[in-house]
């Protein structure tokens, strides 16, 4: 168990340490979270649906926030919009290199 929680923290660490700073319409990733996913909010859906589709043109894996809400939810649409990164299954140096790929696919 202690190993688990240590290799998941590393994870998390980079994660944290290679995660593109100020990417446009998205916000700032979340500070001290637990777990193994973390979400990072997005302006919109548009925004979400162009973010998660560059990250996939690029072999990135993640999923759309919005997709995880009920059709008839209350809440406006673009308030659902986020990326939800998994890193559990993921080793450190994967998670850099993904990063790198985001970076460029996010800065065209």
């Amino acid at each position: 168990m202690r190993r688990m929680r240590r290799a998941a923290q590393s994870r998390r660490n980079a994660l944290f340490a290679g995660w593109p700073e100020a990417i446009p319409g998205c916000a700032a990733m979340p500070k001290g979270v637990a777990g193994l996913h973390v979400v990072v909010k997005v302006d919109s859906v548009a925004r979400e649906t162009e973010l998660i589709a560059k990250a996939r043109s690029v072999g990135v894996e993640m999923n759309a926030l919005s997709e995880y809400w009920l059709p008839d939810s209350s809440e406006p649409v673009d308030n659902r919009a986020g990326l939800v990164l998994g890193f559990a299954a993921v080793p450190e140096a994967a998670i850099a290199d993904a990063l790198n790929r985001l970076r460029e696919a996010w800065s065209e």
